[in-house]
């Protein structure tokens, strides 16, 4: 599950916690583990879960 913010992220933790309690509440979650992935302009602070930025992803495209 992700979510897209074109801004600056400064609590990526209630994005990320959010973000599950909005997924736990689909019609097909069957109480499968949920990985949650964030993807923001910039980050203030990294959290400890998976957040990438703009960077990161062409850094993954371009190897």
């Amino acid at each position: 599950m992700g979510e897209c913010k074109w801004s600056e992220v400064t609590n990526a933790s209630r994005l990320r916690r959010e973000l599950v309690e909005k997924a736990t509440k689909l019609p097909f979650y069957q109480g499968e583990p949920i990985r949650t992935i964030l993807f923001a302009r910039e980050l203030q602070a990294q959290d400890d879960g998976e957040c990438w930025t703009p960077r990161d992803v062409l850094e993954q495209l371009i190897g």
